[in-house]
């Protein structure tokens, strides 16, 4: 009878897990079987298998209709495929999708993938690499397709390709042939043995083209153009690639007023670093320019390495050349605690006028005595010609510790005297407080106001003047609570500081400063009447205690509706008997394309008013829009100031830009701006004239890059240029 038992016993063991491995999870069987979809258990993981016909034999599964394999955040879809468990091989066959652990997604008619190693090939392939993927500078898709590609962890090499942007892909405008492809996200796309076609006609053969996926540079479309310090110019780039590490462009500029220059501009990737080295020369080196940019990972020490080195030669606006040398050096050590950073800058100038700075620091962090401790250390120097350097330097020490209680710190700034005759600062030698956690402690004034309360010593040093001396603290801040009362709110907070001093007199010094609010709101209207006192008594021998009272009252109105806001709000300083500025604003919407912004204001005390500005918009997105801004000077009736932009779309192809703002006071332009572009599909065209600078160019963009289009909208300077009032519009 016991045998019998153990008998069934077994037998029902083995029916559950001959069970278990036909449905879910499923180990891999011995022997040539039919299987359902589900997830496989394999040693490298899981892989999951699904299709309309799954068999095993000898370890190899093969699927067949609606196949679909995911297996380490990569899948593959296709008419059918085999699963190699020994080889980790997935091999596919009949319209192929494969998605990549990046996102990528391939198409084709073959390939196969190492689910361990991620190492997979594509035959026939085809894909459009999203902007997200790939990095800057892209905005939009790359698509790309061709005979044979394969990817690894960090790069994909292809063979026999094309690249385009032109999502015409049937008969692209343009596209690039490619004879051998690099791709390596985030970083680069290098191709070689390239040639280049435009509306299917071949243009040019080039050795190589590569794209920086790390900056906003463009890497060949030409400038034209001319301003008034070059004349006409023209600037080209040459690209080369020595190597997948070593690449660059020769630059070639050319201007009627200040002669040729010409200049390399390389880009390298050593083990655990990477750089820029860029030379340039103009006007038989009269002009030059000498920059190295590295940043380097050792990885032994988890030691970051970061060079800037600039030397640079002008002789555009004297006769005697002004050259500038900057130099940084910045180490940071383990991105954990304890961690460390220390840094070095240096800028000279020599020329007509010359001068020299340094600055040096160095922090560290880490752990200690159950809190963190952070030091850090600054130093300066600084001259012009003719004059002694002025030296400085900083030591900050601070501890802190968090209790249940609150949280307790510590903090040492001192300032060494290196000879500089004259600086202002305090320095804490040391200084201790305790700040309580209002919510743990439950500190509450007035039953509904959460409170922290700090205590403290420190013993300071305050200069100018020398002032050393002990100075003990207590504080209590509020939070500021608010009551309803029907449509009412009544706001209120206080705060207080009493501060004692280890003179001979035995100073001491109090503070309060305490207010109140009430907001009303009755439908579209909302009045708020506020009242802030802050009041003092006693003497303090240090500066940056000294509290001055103070008792102003002021109050506002608002009505807002769908199509009309207006803001009108005033106050009195009680304390010295004088009116603040009443205030008006006025937005209004003219039905759904016109708006008008209105901002006055009016001094009660000098009984005159302050400039009127004003801004006019139309919107008709996307084919136009238009603004006009005016300052108009009330009480000395003259026009100052008006700008306006348009922008408008004549069609699907032109667009026009104008941008201008004009001087009433000196009766002169200020900047006088035009922008006319012209879509070709992929490729956009854009001029810019400046009337004032006197300046123009010409300039053809890739638009799925986000390479600069003509630079419409800056002044002179590099400055924006203002095209409307109403992003500064007074806020009163």
């Amino acid at each position: 009878m016991n045998n019998s038992k153990t008998t069934i016993l077994i037998l029902l063991c083995l029916s559950i897990l001959l069970l278990g491995n036909l449905v879910g999870a499923q180990t891999v069987p011995s022997l040539s079987s039919v299987l359902p979809s589900g997830d496989l258990l394999v040693p490298t993981g899981k892989v999951n298998l699904k299709a309309h016909k799954i068999a095993l034999s000898s370890n190899v599964y093969t699927l067949s209709g609606n196949v679909h394999v995911k297996a380490n955040n990569m899948t593959v879809d296709a008419d059918e495929a085999s699963y190699d468990v020994a080889r980790n091989i997935v091999a596919a066959r009949g319209n192929v999708v494969f998605t990549t652990d990046k996102g990528a997604s391939f198409r084709g008619e073959g390939m196969q993938v190492n689910i361990v190693t991620r190492h997979w090939e594509f035959l026939e392939w085809s894909t459009a690499f999203s902007a997200n993927s790939l990095g800057k500078p892209f905005l939009d898709s790359l698509y790309a397709g061709g005979a044979k590609v394969e990817g690894l962890p960090n790069e994909i090499i292809a063979s026999d390709t094309y690249l385009t942007t032109c999502n015409h892909l049937d008969d692209p405008h343009y596209e690039i042939r490619a004879g051998e492809l690099d791709i390596f996200p985030g970083d680069k796309i290098i191709a070689r043995n390239c040639e280049v076609f435009l509306l299917g006609k071949m243009l040019f053969r080039i050795p190589w083209f590569f794209i920086s996926l790390r900056d906003y540079r463009s890497p060949i479309v030409p400038e034209f153009g001319s301003n008034d310090t070059e004349g006409y110019y023209m600037r080209l780039r040459y690209q080369y690639v020595m190597n997948d590490n070593n690449y660059g462009n020769v630059r070639l500029d050319t201007t009627t007023k200040r002669g040729e220059g010409l200049g390399i501009d390389h880009f390298y990737t050593l083990p655990g670093g990477k750089g820029e080295v860029f030379l340039y020369g103009r006007d038989l080196l009269k002009e030059y320019v000498v920059r190295v940019d590295h940043k380097q990972l050792i990885t032994p020490l988890d030691l970051n390495v970061d060079f800037h080195g600039d030397i640079r030669q002008d002789s555009q606006f004297t006769d005697t050349p002004t050259t500038i040398t900057s130099l940084s050096l910045n180490l940071s050590g383990p991105s954990t605690q304890p961690m460390w950073r220390a840094g070095y800058s240096e800028q000279k100038t020599d020329g007509v006028y010359g001068s020299d700075s340094t600055n040096a620091n160095l922090g560290y962090t880490a752990p200690a005595v159950g809190g963190n401790l952070q030091y850090n250390t600054d130093y300066s120097s600084y001259g012009s010609s003719g004059t002694a350097k002025n030296q400085d330097m900083w030591n900050h020490l601070s501890w802190n510790r968090q209790f249940t209680a609150g949280t307790l710190n510590l903090n040492v700034d001192e300032h060494p005297n290196l000879g500089q005759q004259f600086y202002t600062g305090i320095q804490k030698l040391p200084a201790v407080t305790f700040e309580t956690d209002a919510q743990k402690l439950e500190m509450n004034m007035f039953s509904s106001m959460p409170t922290r309360m700090t205590v403290g010593w420190g013993y300071f040093d305050e200069r100018p003047g020398d002032t050393r001396l002990n100075r003990y603290l207590f504080e209590v801040n509020s939070t500021p609570a608010t009551i309803k009362m029907g449509s009412t709110n009544l706001s209120m907070n206080a705060d207080m500081r009493q501060t004692f001093y280890g003179d001979k007199d035995n100073t001491a010094m109090y503070y309060m400063t305490s207010g109140i609010s009430l907001q009303t709101q009755l439908g579209s209207l909302q009045h708020q009447l506020s009242f802030q006192r802050q009041q003092s008594d006693g003497y303090t021998p240090f500066q940056f205690d000294s509290v001055y009272p103070g008792e102003a009252i002021t109050d506002s109105l608002q009505y807002i509706t769908d199509n009309q806001k207006i803001y009108i709000s005033g106050g009195k300083d009680l304390l010295y008997e004088r009116w603040q500025d009443v205030a008006i604003r006025t937005d209004s919407a003219l039905g759904t394309r016109w708006s008008l912004q209105n901002s006055a204001a009016y001094d009660p005390n000098g009984q005159n008013w302050r400039d009127l500005v004003s801004d006019f918009s139309f919107h008709d997105n996307p084919r136009a829009t238009a603004q006009l801004g005016t300052r108009y000077d009330l009480a000395g009736k003259q026009l100052r100031q008006v700008t306006a932009n348009l922008n408008w779309r004549v069609n699907s192809n032109w667009g026009v830009q104008w941008m201008g703002g004009y001087d009433g006071i000196n009766k002169q332009f200020l900047y006088n701006e035009y922008l006319v572009t012209r879509d070709l599909h992929c490729w956009d065209v854009a001029f810019n004239y400046s009337a004032e600078q006197k300046s123009f160019s010409l300039a053809f963009r890739l638009k799925a890059l986000d390479f600069a289009p003509a630079k419409f909208g800056f002044g002179r300077g590099g400055q924006t240029l203002g095209n409307s009032f109403n992003s500064g519009m007074p806020q009163y």
